[in-house]
Protein backbone atom coordinates (compact mmCIF):
# COMPACT_ATOMS: atom_id res chain seq x y z
CA UNK A 1 0.00 0.00 0.00
CA UNK A 2 1.11 3.59 -0.63
CA UNK A 3 2.12 5.31 2.61
CA UNK A 4 3.06 8.81 3.67
CA UNK A 5 6.55 9.69 4.88
CA UNK A 6 5.48 10.43 8.49
CA UNK A 7 5.46 7.67 11.09
CA UNK A 8 2.59 7.31 13.55
CA UNK A 9 -1.08 6.48 13.42
CA UNK A 10 -2.55 5.35 10.14
CA UNK A 11 -5.73 6.32 8.30
CA UNK A 12 -6.89 3.80 5.70
CA UNK A 13 -9.53 5.04 3.26
CA UNK A 14 -11.45 2.85 0.89
CA UNK A 15 -13.18 4.63 -2.01
CA UNK A 16 -13.44 2.00 -4.77
CA UNK A 17 -16.81 0.28 -4.61
CA UNK A 18 -17.75 1.96 -1.32
CA UNK A 19 -16.57 4.54 1.20
CA UNK A 20 -15.01 3.30 4.42
CA UNK A 21 -12.43 4.75 6.81
CA UNK A 22 -10.34 2.85 9.35
CA UNK A 23 -8.06 4.28 12.02
CA UNK A 24 -5.21 1.90 12.93
CA UNK A 25 -7.27 -0.98 11.57
CA UNK A 26 -10.45 0.02 13.41
CA UNK A 27 -13.35 0.83 11.02
CA UNK A 28 -15.29 3.99 11.73
CA UNK A 29 -19.03 3.18 11.90
CA UNK A 30 -21.20 4.67 9.15
CA UNK A 31 -23.30 6.34 11.84
CA UNK A 32 -20.31 8.55 12.69
CA UNK A 33 -20.73 10.36 9.37
CA UNK A 34 -23.93 12.15 10.35
CA UNK A 35 -22.87 15.30 8.49
CA UNK A 36 -22.58 14.65 4.75
CA UNK A 37 -20.11 17.47 4.12
CA UNK A 38 -17.77 16.05 6.78
CA UNK A 39 -17.50 12.80 4.81
CA UNK A 40 -17.28 14.72 1.53
CA UNK A 41 -14.36 16.75 2.87
CA UNK A 42 -12.45 13.61 3.83
CA UNK A 43 -13.14 12.07 0.41
CA UNK A 44 -12.07 15.21 -1.45
CA UNK A 45 -8.80 15.46 0.47
CA UNK A 46 -8.16 11.72 0.12
CA UNK A 47 -8.31 12.15 -3.67
CA UNK A 48 -6.08 15.25 -3.72
CA UNK A 49 -2.32 15.11 -4.36
CA UNK A 50 -0.54 14.68 -1.03
CA UNK A 51 -4.03 14.84 0.56
CA UNK A 52 -4.12 18.62 0.76
CA UNK A 53 -5.90 21.47 -1.03
CA UNK A 54 -6.12 25.22 -0.63
CA UNK A 55 -9.14 26.64 1.15
CA UNK A 56 -10.27 28.23 -2.12
CA UNK A 57 -10.13 24.89 -3.94
CA UNK A 58 -12.30 23.21 -1.30
CA UNK A 59 -14.82 26.05 -1.18
CA UNK A 60 -15.05 26.16 -4.98
CA UNK A 61 -15.67 22.38 -5.06
CA UNK A 62 -18.50 22.41 -2.52
CA UNK A 63 -19.96 25.93 -2.39
CA UNK A 64 -19.16 27.71 -5.66
CA UNK A 65 -22.22 29.97 -5.46
CA UNK A 66 -21.76 31.21 -1.87
CA UNK A 67 -20.07 34.39 -0.75
CA UNK A 68 -16.49 33.72 0.53
CA UNK A 69 -17.40 34.34 4.17
CA UNK A 70 -20.34 31.93 4.07
CA UNK A 71 -18.29 29.29 2.26
CA UNK A 72 -15.46 29.68 4.80
CA UNK A 73 -17.92 29.18 7.67
CA UNK A 74 -19.24 26.01 6.03
CA UNK A 75 -15.68 24.74 5.60
CA UNK A 76 -14.90 25.30 9.29
CA UNK A 77 -18.04 23.35 10.27
CA UNK A 78 -17.24 20.50 7.88
CA UNK A 79 -13.69 20.29 9.27
CA UNK A 80 -14.95 20.24 12.85
CA UNK A 81 -17.41 17.41 12.19
CA UNK A 82 -14.80 15.49 10.17
CA UNK A 83 -12.40 15.57 13.15
CA UNK A 84 -15.19 14.36 15.40
CA UNK A 85 -16.03 11.46 13.07
CA UNK A 86 -12.38 10.47 12.72
CA UNK A 87 -11.73 10.87 16.44
CA UNK A 88 -8.45 12.61 15.64
CA UNK A 89 -7.60 16.25 16.36
CA UNK A 90 -5.17 16.14 13.41
CA UNK A 91 -7.75 14.47 11.17
CA UNK A 92 -8.50 17.64 9.15
CA UNK A 93 -6.49 20.76 9.95
CA UNK A 94 -5.82 24.18 8.44
CA UNK A 95 -2.19 25.07 7.84
CA UNK A 96 -2.26 28.64 6.72
CA UNK A 97 -4.40 28.70 3.56
CA UNK A 98 -4.12 24.92 3.08
CA UNK A 99 -6.53 22.22 4.31
CA UNK A 100 -4.69 19.01 5.20
CA UNK A 101 -6.00 15.48 5.82
CA UNK A 102 -4.25 13.65 8.69
CA UNK A 103 -1.28 15.98 9.17
CA UNK A 104 1.68 13.93 10.35
CA UNK A 105 -0.22 10.65 9.96
CA UNK A 106 0.21 7.73 7.60
CA UNK A 107 -2.50 8.01 4.86
CA UNK A 108 -3.38 4.95 2.81
CA UNK A 109 -6.04 4.85 0.06
CA UNK A 110 -7.08 1.99 -2.20
CA UNK A 111 -7.30 4.42 -5.14
CA UNK A 112 -3.62 5.39 -4.73
CA UNK A 113 -2.59 1.74 -4.52
CA UNK A 114 -4.52 0.82 -7.66
CA UNK A 115 -3.02 3.74 -9.62
CA UNK A 116 0.52 2.85 -8.54
CA UNK A 117 0.26 -0.83 -9.52
CA UNK A 118 -1.70 -0.20 -12.71
CA UNK A 119 0.63 2.48 -14.05
CA UNK A 120 3.69 0.32 -13.32
CA UNK A 121 2.11 -2.63 -15.18
CA UNK A 122 1.28 -0.46 -18.20
CA UNK A 123 4.74 1.11 -18.35
CA UNK A 124 6.37 -2.32 -18.27
CA UNK A 125 3.82 -3.90 -20.62
CA UNK A 126 3.41 -6.70 -18.10
CA UNK A 127 0.33 -8.87 -18.79
CA UNK A 128 0.47 -10.69 -15.43
CA UNK A 129 0.98 -7.47 -13.46
CA UNK A 130 -1.92 -5.89 -15.34
CA UNK A 131 -4.18 -8.74 -14.34
CA UNK A 132 -3.07 -8.30 -10.73
CA UNK A 133 -3.84 -4.57 -10.95
CA UNK A 134 -7.41 -5.30 -12.00
CA UNK A 135 -7.99 -7.15 -8.71
CA UNK A 136 -7.30 -3.91 -6.82
CA UNK A 137 -10.16 -2.11 -8.58
CA UNK A 138 -13.10 -3.24 -6.47
CA UNK A 139 -15.67 -0.95 -8.07
CA UNK A 140 -16.21 2.56 -9.39
CA UNK A 141 -14.98 5.46 -7.32
CA UNK A 142 -17.40 6.58 -4.59
CA UNK A 143 -20.59 5.11 -6.11
CA UNK A 144 -22.78 6.95 -3.60
CA UNK A 145 -21.47 10.23 -5.05
CA UNK A 146 -21.96 9.24 -8.69
CA UNK A 147 -23.44 12.62 -9.65
CA UNK A 148 -21.14 14.83 -7.59
CA UNK A 149 -19.07 17.08 -9.83
CA UNK A 150 -16.16 17.32 -7.38
CA UNK A 151 -15.14 13.70 -7.96
CA UNK A 152 -16.34 13.09 -11.52
CA UNK A 153 -12.94 13.71 -13.13
CA UNK A 154 -11.15 11.30 -10.79
CA UNK A 155 -13.88 8.69 -11.33
CA UNK A 156 -13.45 8.86 -15.10
CA UNK A 157 -9.65 8.70 -14.86
CA UNK A 158 -9.74 5.62 -12.64
CA UNK A 159 -12.36 3.89 -14.80
CA UNK A 160 -10.26 4.55 -17.90
CA UNK A 161 -7.13 3.24 -16.17
CA UNK A 162 -9.05 0.09 -15.19
CA UNK A 163 -10.10 -0.43 -18.81
CA UNK A 164 -6.49 -0.04 -19.96
CA UNK A 165 -5.16 -2.70 -17.59
CA UNK A 166 -8.01 -5.01 -18.59
CA UNK A 167 -6.91 -4.56 -22.20
CA UNK A 168 -3.23 -5.09 -21.33
CA UNK A 169 -4.23 -8.16 -19.34
CA UNK A 170 -6.31 -9.40 -22.30
CA UNK A 171 -9.32 -9.89 -20.06
CA UNK A 172 -11.78 -9.48 -22.93
CA UNK A 173 -14.80 -10.94 -21.14
CA UNK A 174 -14.50 -8.52 -18.25
CA UNK A 175 -14.05 -5.63 -20.69
CA UNK A 176 -17.42 -6.23 -22.36
CA UNK A 177 -19.03 -6.46 -18.93
CA UNK A 178 -17.95 -2.89 -18.10
CA UNK A 179 -17.94 -1.55 -21.68
CA UNK A 180 -20.50 -3.46 -23.79
CA UNK A 181 -19.67 -1.43 -26.92
CA UNK A 182 -15.94 -2.27 -26.85
CA UNK A 183 -15.81 -3.80 -30.32
CA UNK A 184 -12.22 -5.06 -30.21
CA UNK A 185 -12.96 -7.06 -27.06
CA UNK A 186 -15.97 -8.67 -28.71
CA UNK A 187 -13.84 -9.47 -31.75
CA UNK A 188 -11.23 -11.19 -29.58
CA UNK A 189 -13.91 -13.26 -27.88
CA UNK A 190 -15.48 -14.26 -31.21
CA UNK A 191 -12.06 -15.20 -32.59
CA UNK A 192 -11.47 -17.36 -29.52
CA UNK A 193 -14.73 -19.20 -30.08
CA UNK A 194 -13.81 -19.73 -33.73
CA UNK A 195 -10.51 -21.31 -32.69
CA UNK A 196 -12.51 -23.71 -30.53
CA UNK A 197 -14.89 -24.29 -33.47
CA UNK A 198 -17.81 -23.17 -31.29
CA UNK A 199 -20.09 -21.64 -33.91
CA UNK A 200 -23.08 -21.09 -31.61
CA UNK A 201 -21.07 -19.14 -29.04
CA UNK A 202 -19.42 -17.03 -31.76
CA UNK A 203 -22.77 -16.12 -33.31
CA UNK A 204 -24.24 -15.32 -29.90
CA UNK A 205 -21.31 -13.02 -29.09
CA UNK A 206 -21.73 -11.17 -32.38
CA UNK A 207 -25.43 -10.67 -31.65
CA UNK A 208 -24.55 -9.18 -28.24
CA UNK A 209 -22.16 -6.77 -29.97
CA UNK A 210 -24.70 -5.82 -32.64
CA UNK A 211 -27.41 -5.07 -30.08
CA UNK A 212 -25.04 -3.09 -27.82
CA UNK A 213 -23.78 -0.93 -30.68
CA UNK A 214 -27.30 -0.34 -31.98
CA UNK A 215 -28.90 0.45 -28.63
CA UNK A 216 -26.13 2.54 -27.08
CA UNK A 217 -24.38 4.19 -30.02
CA UNK A 218 -26.78 3.84 -32.93
CA UNK A 219 -24.08 2.28 -35.14
CA UNK A 220 -23.41 -1.12 -36.69
CA UNK A 221 -20.51 -3.57 -36.29
CA UNK A 222 -17.48 -2.78 -38.45
CA UNK A 223 -16.20 -4.89 -41.31
CA UNK A 224 -13.88 -6.90 -39.06
CA UNK A 225 -16.73 -7.96 -36.79
CA UNK A 226 -19.02 -8.79 -39.69
CA UNK A 227 -16.22 -10.75 -41.32
CA UNK A 228 -15.83 -12.82 -38.16
CA UNK A 229 -19.57 -13.45 -38.22
CA UNK A 230 -19.32 -14.72 -41.79
CA UNK A 231 -16.39 -16.93 -40.76
CA UNK A 232 -18.62 -18.41 -38.05
CA UNK A 233 -21.36 -19.14 -40.56
CA UNK A 234 -18.85 -20.77 -42.92
CA UNK A 235 -17.18 -22.75 -40.15
CA UNK A 236 -16.87 -26.46 -40.85
CA UNK A 237 -18.50 -27.47 -37.59
CA UNK A 238 -20.86 -30.31 -36.61
CA UNK A 239 -23.84 -27.94 -36.51
CA UNK A 240 -25.04 -25.89 -39.47
CA UNK A 241 -26.15 -22.25 -39.33
CA UNK A 242 -29.89 -21.76 -39.16
CA UNK A 243 -31.73 -19.68 -41.76
CA UNK A 244 -32.19 -16.99 -39.11
CA UNK A 245 -28.44 -16.88 -38.46
CA UNK A 246 -27.68 -16.63 -42.18
CA UNK A 247 -30.31 -13.90 -42.60
CA UNK A 248 -28.92 -11.90 -39.70
CA UNK A 249 -25.41 -12.17 -41.16
CA UNK A 250 -26.66 -10.81 -44.47
CA UNK A 251 -28.51 -8.00 -42.70
CA UNK A 252 -25.49 -7.04 -40.65
CA UNK A 253 -23.38 -6.88 -43.80
CA UNK A 254 -26.08 -4.94 -45.62
CA UNK A 255 -26.35 -2.33 -42.86
CA UNK A 256 -22.56 -1.92 -42.81
CA UNK A 257 -22.64 -1.12 -46.53
CA UNK A 258 -25.64 1.21 -46.10
CA UNK A 259 -23.69 3.16 -43.48
CA UNK A 260 -20.77 3.31 -45.92
CA UNK A 261 -23.11 4.59 -48.68
CA UNK A 262 -22.42 1.51 -50.80
CA UNK A 263 -26.05 1.38 -51.92
CA UNK A 264 -25.79 -1.44 -54.46
CA UNK A 265 -24.08 -3.88 -52.08
CA UNK A 266 -26.53 -2.96 -49.30
CA UNK A 267 -29.43 -3.61 -51.68
CA UNK A 268 -27.97 -6.93 -52.84
CA UNK A 269 -27.50 -8.33 -49.33
CA UNK A 270 -30.84 -6.98 -48.05
CA UNK A 271 -32.62 -8.58 -51.02
CA UNK A 272 -30.93 -11.91 -50.29
CA UNK A 273 -31.88 -11.64 -46.59
CA UNK A 274 -35.49 -10.83 -47.53
CA UNK A 275 -35.75 -13.87 -49.82
CA UNK A 276 -34.27 -16.12 -47.15
CA UNK A 277 -36.66 -14.71 -44.52
CA UNK A 278 -39.70 -15.28 -46.74
CA UNK A 279 -38.67 -18.88 -47.53
CA UNK A 280 -38.09 -19.66 -43.84
CA UNK A 281 -41.06 -17.69 -42.49
CA UNK A 282 -38.85 -15.36 -40.42
CA UNK A 283 -40.98 -12.35 -39.52
CA UNK A 284 -38.41 -10.32 -37.63
CA UNK A 285 -35.72 -10.81 -40.26
CA UNK A 286 -38.20 -10.01 -43.03
CA UNK A 287 -39.11 -6.75 -41.29
CA UNK A 288 -35.45 -5.74 -40.90
CA UNK A 289 -34.60 -6.61 -44.51
CA UNK A 290 -37.66 -4.77 -45.80
CA UNK A 291 -36.87 -1.73 -43.68
CA UNK A 292 -33.37 -1.56 -45.15
CA UNK A 293 -34.73 -1.98 -48.67
CA UNK A 294 -37.29 0.73 -47.91
CA UNK A 295 -34.56 3.14 -46.82
CA UNK A 296 -32.64 2.42 -49.99
CA UNK A 297 -35.76 2.91 -52.12
CA UNK A 298 -36.56 6.19 -50.35
CA UNK A 299 -33.04 7.44 -50.95
CA UNK A 300 -33.51 6.65 -54.64
CA UNK A 301 -36.97 8.28 -54.79
CA UNK A 302 -38.71 4.93 -55.42
CA UNK A 303 -40.25 4.08 -52.03
CA UNK A 304 -43.95 4.21 -53.01
CA UNK A 305 -43.35 1.99 -56.00
CA UNK A 306 -41.17 -0.52 -54.10
CA UNK A 307 -43.40 -0.79 -51.02
CA UNK A 308 -46.58 -1.04 -53.08
CA UNK A 309 -45.11 -3.85 -55.17
CA UNK A 310 -43.75 -5.75 -52.15
CA UNK A 311 -46.92 -5.44 -50.10
CA UNK A 312 -49.19 -6.49 -52.97
CA UNK A 313 -46.93 -9.43 -53.72
CA UNK A 314 -47.07 -10.41 -50.06
CA UNK A 315 -50.87 -10.35 -49.72
CA UNK A 316 -51.05 -12.49 -52.87
CA UNK A 317 -48.33 -15.06 -52.12
CA UNK A 318 -47.31 -14.88 -48.43
CA UNK A 319 -50.21 -13.21 -46.55
CA UNK A 320 -48.90 -14.29 -43.16
CA UNK A 321 -45.84 -12.07 -43.71
CA UNK A 322 -47.73 -8.93 -44.78
CA UNK A 323 -47.95 -7.72 -41.17
CA UNK A 324 -44.16 -7.69 -40.86
CA UNK A 325 -43.85 -5.74 -44.10
CA UNK A 326 -46.06 -2.97 -42.74
CA UNK A 327 -44.06 -2.91 -39.50
CA UNK A 328 -40.94 -2.36 -41.58
CA UNK A 329 -42.45 0.43 -43.68
CA UNK A 330 -44.71 2.17 -41.13
CA UNK A 331 -42.09 4.86 -40.44
CA UNK A 332 -41.57 5.55 -44.13
CA UNK A 333 -45.30 5.83 -44.83
CA UNK A 334 -45.58 8.48 -42.10
CA UNK A 335 -42.44 10.18 -43.41
CA UNK A 336 -44.00 10.25 -46.88
CA UNK A 337 -47.18 11.86 -45.55
CA UNK A 338 -45.03 14.76 -44.32
CA UNK A 339 -43.52 15.52 -47.71
CA UNK A 340 -44.82 18.60 -49.54
CA UNK A 341 -46.70 16.40 -52.01
CA UNK A 342 -47.08 13.54 -49.54
CA UNK A 343 -50.86 13.41 -49.29
CA UNK A 344 -51.29 12.96 -53.02
CA UNK A 345 -48.54 10.33 -53.26
CA UNK A 346 -49.76 8.29 -50.28
CA UNK A 347 -53.35 8.66 -51.49
CA UNK A 348 -52.36 7.07 -54.81
CA UNK A 349 -50.58 4.27 -52.94
CA UNK A 350 -53.70 3.65 -50.84
CA UNK A 351 -55.89 3.24 -53.92
CA UNK A 352 -53.35 0.90 -55.56
CA UNK A 353 -53.31 -1.33 -52.46
CA UNK A 354 -57.11 -1.29 -52.15
CA UNK A 355 -57.55 -2.31 -55.79
CA UNK A 356 -55.12 -5.20 -55.41
CA UNK A 357 -56.80 -6.25 -52.15
CA UNK A 358 -60.18 -6.49 -53.84
CA UNK A 359 -58.68 -8.74 -56.52
CA UNK A 360 -57.43 -11.28 -53.97
CA UNK A 361 -60.04 -10.54 -51.25
CA UNK A 362 -57.31 -9.64 -48.74
CA UNK A 363 -58.49 -8.14 -45.46
CA UNK A 364 -54.89 -7.28 -44.58
CA UNK A 365 -54.55 -5.29 -47.77
CA UNK A 366 -57.90 -3.58 -47.21
CA UNK A 367 -56.86 -2.70 -43.65
CA UNK A 368 -53.71 -0.92 -44.80
CA UNK A 369 -55.36 0.74 -47.79
CA UNK A 370 -58.18 2.12 -45.66
CA UNK A 371 -55.74 3.28 -42.99
CA UNK A 372 -53.71 5.25 -45.55
CA UNK A 373 -56.87 6.59 -47.17
CA UNK A 374 -58.19 7.69 -43.76
CA UNK A 375 -54.92 9.42 -42.89
CA UNK A 376 -54.98 11.33 -46.15
CA UNK A 377 -58.60 12.38 -45.56
CA UNK A 378 -57.84 13.51 -42.00
CA UNK A 379 -54.63 15.41 -42.73
CA UNK A 380 -55.97 16.94 -45.92
CA UNK A 381 -58.73 18.73 -44.03
CA UNK A 382 -61.61 16.74 -45.47
CA UNK A 383 -64.87 15.71 -43.84
CA UNK A 384 -64.04 14.23 -40.40
CA UNK A 385 -66.96 11.81 -40.62
CA UNK A 386 -65.55 10.34 -43.85
CA UNK A 387 -62.08 10.00 -42.33
CA UNK A 388 -63.65 8.27 -39.31
CA UNK A 389 -65.46 5.82 -41.58
CA UNK A 390 -62.21 4.74 -43.22
CA UNK A 391 -60.19 4.68 -40.00
CA UNK A 392 -62.76 2.77 -37.92
CA UNK A 393 -62.95 0.05 -40.55
CA UNK A 394 -59.13 -0.03 -40.76
CA UNK A 395 -58.88 -0.42 -36.97
CA UNK A 396 -61.42 -3.27 -37.05
CA UNK A 397 -59.62 -5.13 -39.82
CA UNK A 398 -56.17 -4.66 -38.25
CA UNK A 399 -57.48 -5.96 -34.91
CA UNK A 400 -58.92 -9.02 -36.67
CA UNK A 401 -55.56 -9.66 -38.31
CA UNK A 402 -53.77 -9.12 -34.94
CA UNK A 403 -51.68 -6.36 -36.50
CA UNK A 404 -50.74 -4.26 -33.47
CA UNK A 405 -48.93 -1.64 -35.52
CA UNK A 406 -51.85 -1.03 -37.86
CA UNK A 407 -54.43 -1.06 -35.08
CA UNK A 408 -52.39 1.34 -32.94
CA UNK A 409 -51.86 3.77 -35.79
CA UNK A 410 -55.54 3.62 -36.78
CA UNK A 411 -56.67 4.31 -33.20
CA UNK A 412 -54.30 7.27 -32.91
CA UNK A 413 -55.66 8.74 -36.14
CA UNK A 414 -59.26 8.12 -34.99
CA UNK A 415 -58.45 10.05 -31.82
CA UNK A 416 -57.09 12.96 -33.86
CA UNK A 417 -60.23 12.95 -36.00
CA UNK A 418 -62.44 12.98 -32.89
CA UNK A 419 -60.47 15.95 -31.57
CA UNK A 420 -61.04 17.79 -34.85
CA UNK A 421 -64.77 17.06 -34.48
CA UNK A 422 -64.70 18.51 -30.95
CA UNK A 423 -64.89 15.31 -28.88
CA UNK A 424 -61.68 15.67 -26.91
CA UNK A 425 -62.65 13.40 -24.01
CA UNK A 426 -63.19 10.47 -26.40
CA UNK A 427 -59.93 11.37 -28.16
CA UNK A 428 -57.97 11.16 -24.91
CA UNK A 429 -59.43 7.72 -24.12
CA UNK A 430 -58.61 6.53 -27.62
CA UNK A 431 -55.03 7.78 -27.40
CA UNK A 432 -54.61 5.97 -24.07
CA UNK A 433 -55.78 2.71 -25.66
CA UNK A 434 -53.34 3.26 -28.52
CA UNK A 435 -50.49 3.76 -26.04
CA UNK A 436 -51.29 0.44 -24.34
CA UNK A 437 -51.15 -1.33 -27.70
CA UNK A 438 -47.96 0.47 -28.72
CA UNK A 439 -46.14 -0.89 -25.67
CA UNK A 440 -46.56 -4.43 -27.04
CA UNK A 441 -45.74 -3.58 -30.65
CA UNK A 442 -42.53 -4.67 -32.34
CA UNK A 443 -42.05 -1.07 -33.49
CA UNK A 444 -42.80 0.85 -30.30
CA UNK A 445 -39.76 3.08 -30.89
CA UNK A 446 -41.83 4.49 -33.77
CA UNK A 447 -45.31 4.30 -32.26
CA UNK A 448 -44.83 5.61 -28.73
CA UNK A 449 -43.50 9.09 -29.62
CA UNK A 450 -46.02 9.31 -32.46
CA UNK A 451 -49.01 8.54 -30.21
CA UNK A 452 -47.79 10.72 -27.34
CA UNK A 453 -47.48 13.59 -29.80
CA UNK A 454 -51.13 13.27 -30.74
CA UNK A 455 -52.17 13.01 -27.09
CA UNK A 456 -50.37 16.26 -26.21
CA UNK A 457 -52.47 18.07 -28.78
CA UNK A 458 -55.77 17.34 -27.01
CA UNK A 459 -54.84 17.74 -23.33
CA UNK A 460 -55.25 20.88 -21.26
CA UNK A 461 -52.22 22.86 -20.11
CA UNK A 462 -51.47 21.05 -16.83
CA UNK A 463 -52.25 17.57 -18.12
CA UNK A 464 -50.12 18.11 -21.23
CA UNK A 465 -47.00 18.87 -19.19
CA UNK A 466 -47.57 15.76 -17.07
CA UNK A 467 -47.91 13.77 -20.30
CA UNK A 468 -44.55 15.15 -21.48
CA UNK A 469 -42.97 13.82 -18.26
CA UNK A 470 -44.72 10.49 -18.74
CA UNK A 471 -43.58 10.24 -22.36
CA UNK A 472 -39.98 11.07 -21.49
CA UNK A 473 -39.96 8.19 -19.00
CA UNK A 474 -41.66 5.80 -21.46
CA UNK A 475 -39.15 6.43 -24.26
CA UNK A 476 -36.04 6.94 -22.11
CA UNK A 477 -34.59 3.51 -22.90
CA UNK A 478 -35.66 3.44 -26.55
CA UNK A 479 -33.65 4.48 -29.57
CA UNK A 480 -36.69 6.37 -30.82
CA UNK A 481 -37.17 7.04 -34.51
CA UNK A 482 -36.42 10.67 -35.37
CA UNK A 483 -39.14 11.19 -38.02
CA UNK A 484 -41.79 9.48 -35.88
CA UNK A 485 -40.74 11.60 -32.90
CA UNK A 486 -41.71 14.88 -34.57
CA UNK A 487 -45.32 14.89 -33.28
CA UNK A 488 -44.04 14.46 -29.73
CA UNK A 489 -41.23 17.00 -30.01
CA UNK A 490 -43.51 19.67 -31.46
CA UNK A 491 -46.30 18.87 -29.00
CA UNK A 492 -43.83 19.10 -26.12
CA UNK A 493 -42.75 22.57 -27.25
CA UNK A 494 -46.29 23.90 -26.96
CA UNK A 495 -46.95 22.07 -23.66
CA UNK A 496 -43.80 23.54 -22.12
CA UNK A 497 -44.53 27.04 -23.44
CA UNK A 498 -48.06 26.90 -22.00
CA UNK A 499 -46.63 25.96 -18.58
CA UNK A 500 -43.89 28.58 -18.66
CA UNK A 501 -41.01 26.09 -18.91
CA UNK A 502 -39.23 28.06 -21.60
CA UNK A 503 -35.78 26.46 -21.41
CA UNK A 504 -37.34 23.05 -21.79
CA UNK A 505 -39.42 24.31 -24.71
CA UNK A 506 -36.33 25.71 -26.44
CA UNK A 507 -34.50 22.40 -25.95
CA UNK A 508 -37.33 20.56 -27.67
CA UNK A 509 -37.35 23.20 -30.41
CA UNK A 510 -33.65 22.60 -31.09
CA UNK A 511 -34.30 18.85 -31.39
CA UNK A 512 -37.29 19.39 -33.66
CA UNK A 513 -35.33 21.77 -35.87
CA UNK A 514 -32.59 19.17 -36.25
CA UNK A 515 -35.03 16.41 -37.24
CA UNK A 516 -37.05 18.67 -39.55
CA UNK A 517 -34.02 18.98 -41.83
CA UNK A 518 -34.75 15.43 -42.98
CA UNK A 519 -37.46 17.01 -45.15
CA UNK A 520 -36.58 19.73 -47.67
CA UNK A 521 -39.91 21.43 -46.93
CA UNK A 522 -43.42 20.47 -45.84
CA UNK A 523 -45.71 20.56 -42.83
CA UNK A 524 -43.00 20.00 -40.20
CA UNK A 525 -41.16 23.09 -41.39
CA UNK A 526 -44.42 24.99 -40.99
CA UNK A 527 -44.87 23.47 -37.51
CA UNK A 528 -41.39 24.69 -36.54
CA UNK A 529 -42.28 28.25 -37.61
CA UNK A 530 -45.48 28.05 -35.55
CA UNK A 531 -43.55 26.76 -32.53
CA UNK A 532 -41.02 29.59 -32.84
CA UNK A 533 -43.91 32.06 -32.86
CA UNK A 534 -45.30 30.51 -29.65
CA UNK A 535 -41.93 30.78 -27.92
CA UNK A 536 -41.43 34.37 -29.13
CA UNK A 537 -44.90 35.34 -27.88
CA UNK A 538 -44.29 33.81 -24.45
CA UNK A 539 -40.89 35.53 -24.22
CA UNK A 540 -42.49 38.90 -24.99
CA UNK A 541 -40.91 39.06 -28.42
CA UNK A 542 -41.50 41.62 -31.14
CA UNK A 543 -45.05 41.47 -32.51
CA UNK A 544 -43.81 41.89 -36.07
CA UNK A 545 -41.57 38.84 -35.72
CA UNK A 546 -44.40 36.76 -34.27
CA UNK A 547 -46.77 37.75 -37.08
CA UNK A 548 -44.10 36.98 -39.71
CA UNK A 549 -43.53 33.50 -38.23
CA UNK A 550 -47.25 32.77 -38.15
CA UNK A 551 -47.70 33.81 -41.79
CA UNK A 552 -44.66 31.69 -42.69
CA UNK A 553 -46.29 28.72 -40.95
CA UNK A 554 -49.62 29.35 -42.67
CA UNK A 555 -47.97 29.44 -46.08
CA UNK A 556 -46.05 26.23 -45.36
CA UNK A 557 -49.21 24.43 -44.27
CA UNK A 558 -51.11 25.65 -47.34
CA UNK A 559 -48.36 24.45 -49.68
CA UNK A 560 -48.52 21.04 -47.98
CA UNK A 561 -52.34 20.82 -48.32
CA UNK A 562 -53.01 21.23 -44.58
CA UNK A 563 -55.88 23.77 -44.61
CA UNK A 564 -56.92 23.46 -40.94
CA UNK A 565 -53.45 24.26 -39.65
CA UNK A 566 -53.02 27.02 -42.22
CA UNK A 567 -56.28 28.68 -41.14
CA UNK A 568 -55.29 28.48 -37.46
CA UNK A 569 -51.97 30.23 -38.08
CA UNK A 570 -53.43 32.83 -40.45
CA UNK A 571 -56.18 33.77 -37.97
CA UNK A 572 -53.61 34.05 -35.15
CA UNK A 573 -51.43 36.31 -37.31
CA UNK A 574 -54.37 38.54 -38.30
CA UNK A 575 -55.41 38.93 -34.67
CA UNK A 576 -51.99 40.44 -33.92
CA UNK A 577 -51.42 42.43 -37.11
Amino acid sequence: MVRGNMAGRRIEIRMLGRFEVSIDGRPIPETSWRRRRAADLVKLLALAPHHRLTREQVMESFWPDLEPNSAAANLRKAGFHARQALGLPEGVVHVGEVVVLGRGLDIVTDADEFVRVAQSALVNGDRVASRHATTLYSGELLPDDRYASWCSRERDLLANLYLRVLERGELWGRIVEVEPTHERAHQKIIAGYLEKRDRVAALRQFEELRVALRDELGVVPDGVSTGLYEDALALDAPDTPTPAERARALLAWGVVHWERHDIEEAKRTATAARALAIDAGLGRELAEASELLGLIAYAQGRWREVFGREFIESIRKTPTMAEFLFDAHMCMSEFALSEVDGLREVGNLAETILAASRDVESEQGAALGLLLRGEVALLGGGDPSLALEYLNEAARLHAGATSLTGETLALARIAQTEAVAGDKSSAVRRFRTALELAQDSAVKKHLLPFVYGGLLGVLDEGSALLAVDEAEEAIADLDICDPCSMPFRVGAIHACVASGEMQRAKSYLADAERVSRMWSAGPWHAAIAEARAAIAASDGGDTGTIVRLLYEAATGYETSSRPREALRCRQAAESLA
